[in-house]
């Protein structure tokens, strides 16, 4: 960027959260605690989310209002429209409305946020917002019926009391136990389980779970605090795992669905298995659509999901729009059954019948498969491969018509590789993978394990 732009960008940066944004981020916040009520009766005490930075980029700040709100704080803004800081909401003002239209009293919702390296290191004022918003609210002297950010604070302490080296004091205990912002070490990028199912270098999702709380378990606090920036924090981090209700993520552009990106599944998906499997509840997953001018409709993920699928790898129009970019077209069906092999792997969410509906559209339907085989052959590999690995897996339980039609194709893709090869010397096979996990690599080893 020319300096012009860099002081363009500085500019627009740190004028967000913006009051628009701040206004739709209200309303969807209450969406998912009307939707979260409505089915449970209740309302959820500890909400994870996603945050990306195309929320400062793109979006103004919207999930970051929406965090804001279900905590029960509010951003201030300047006469001109800047934001200036915090301010908390009384407990008393804290309602959302039924939808006869009476009001309800709500509490202080606690917020988990994992968020991208990109935040980390480009939107650090978000980090300072979040941080400073969770210590005011830890020492509000409310009912921690009303107030789930103390009371989960406090339980921290408690568990941290037994855990930390030494004699540390409340405030040092008070300190970790109120980080809520959490992310990669410091100078690293990504969660981690994405490379793990890529590479198929996992056993079950215990693994994937240590992974993820692996890379993601560094906390975050705000700027300045010199003990606060990228703490290895695992067993803090599961503590706040084990107690989600909602793992929550926005789509912010509708340029892209749940099958396009496999940090989708991943981040979303990844807070949702970690929730189980360290032997806590079943976290809900909710999704909120785009709507740029407008409150953002709150989803399941699987009603999503489900919609993505039909939308494109279903979509016989989509397909045909794919064939016309021949090889990188084929790649993006490859890249849609990749994702929903992912979404299978970290959730229960993908059923059976949608990897039917991937072997009737792609191997069975002749045509489809003759595109795929010519134009990409390696992406109709990956496809092949895929689906064998989730039915290995458990993942799919397919008929055996299905089965033997994937591993038909997967053994003609594999001979059409060999003979693009030509002749090599010594020992070939060409569709052998090595899978190898992470006591095979020693920079895998990991820091933090489940207990047995």
């Amino acid at each position: 960027l020319g300096s012009s732009s860099r002081r363009s960008f500085a500019r627009d940066i740190s004028a967000l959260p913006t009051p628009a944004a701040w206004e739709i981020g209200k309303g969807t916040a209450d969406e998912l605690l009307l939707k979260y009520l409505d089915e449970e009766g209740c309302f959820p005490d500890s909400v994870a989310v996603n945050l990306w930075s195309i929320d400062g980029f793109k979006s103004d700040g919207e999930v970051l209002c929406q965090i804001l709100y279900l905590m029960g704080v509010k951003p201030l803004w300047t006469s001109d429209g800047r934001f200036k800081r915090t301010q908390i909401i009384p407990l008393d003002e804290l309602k959302v409305r039924l939808k006869d239209g009476a009001p309800t009293p709500r509490p202080r919702i606690d917020v988990l946020i994992q968020t991208s390296g990109i935040v980390r290191d480009m939107l650090p004022t978000f980090i300072d917002i979040l941080d400073e918003a969770v210590v005011s609210i830890t020492d509000l002297e409310e009912p921690e019926e009303w107030n789930f950010i103390r009371k989960h604070t406090r339980e921290r302490m408690e568990e941290l009391r037994e855990d930390v080296a030494g004699d540390p004091s409340v405030d040092r205990l008070k300190r970790l136990a109120s980080f809520r912002v959490f992310s990669s070490p410091p100078g690293s990028y990504g969660i981690g389980v994405d490379l793990a199912l890529d590479a198929s270098a996992w056993k079950d999702r215990k693994d994937l779970t240590e992974i993820y709380v692996n890379w993601g378990g560094h906390a975050y606090g705000a700027s300045g605090q010199a003990d606060a920036h990228g703490v290895e924090a695992y067993d803090l981090y599961a503590g706040h795992l084990k107690n989600v209700s909602v793992s929550y993520m926005k789509q912010y552009s509708p340029e892209y669905d749940m099958l396009d990106e496999g940090c989708y599944a991943t981040c979303q998906g990844g807070i949702s298995m970690a929730t189980r499997t360290l032997g806590g509840r079943t976290a809900k997953l909710y999704w909120a659509d785009s709507a740029p001018r407008g409150r953002s409709e709150i989803h399941d993920t699987k009603t999503a999901l489900e919609a993505a699928f039909r939308a494109k790898l279903m979509n016989d129009r989509w397909i045909e729009q794919m064939k016309e970019h021949g090889a990188q077209g084929a790649e993006s069906v490859s890249s849609g059954v990749r994702n929903l092999f992912k979404w299978s792997a970290v959730t229960d969410e993908v059923e059976h019948r949608l990897f039917d509906g991937v072997v009737e559209k792609y191997i069975k339907d002749k045509e489809n498969l003759a595109w795929l085989r010519s134009h990409n052959p390696y992406a109709l590999e990956e496809i092949t491969r895929r689906l064998l690995e989730a039915e290995a897996r458990g993942m799919w339980l397919a008929d055996d018509d299905l089965l033997e039609a994937v591993k038909a194709t997967a053994l003609e893709i594999e001979g059409d590789m060999e003979e693009m090869m030509g002749e090599v010397k010594e020992d070939f096979q060409g569709g052998k993978v090595d899978i190898l996990t992470r006591e095979d690599v020693e920079k895998w080893d990991t820091k933090w394990r489940m207990n047995p």
